[in-house]
């Protein structure tokens, strides 16, 4: 994500994606959570799996 201009923030063990954009955003968590849960076995739980301004 870092090498697309994203900032990453880390916390324990959930993280924050920083976008510029509502639609990078948009395509960036259709990306991470297909890697977390298809690729890792990983749960993204919905209340946490959102856009915020």
């Amino acid at each position: 994500m870092t090498e697309r201009g994203h900032r990453l923030v880390r916390y324990a063990d959930d993280f924050v994606i920083c976008c510029k954009t509502q639609k990078g955003a948009e395509r960036v968590r259709r990306i991470v959570v297909k890697l977390l849960e298809k690729e890792q076995g990983l749960k993204v739980h919905p209340e946490k799996d959102t856009n915020r301004e």
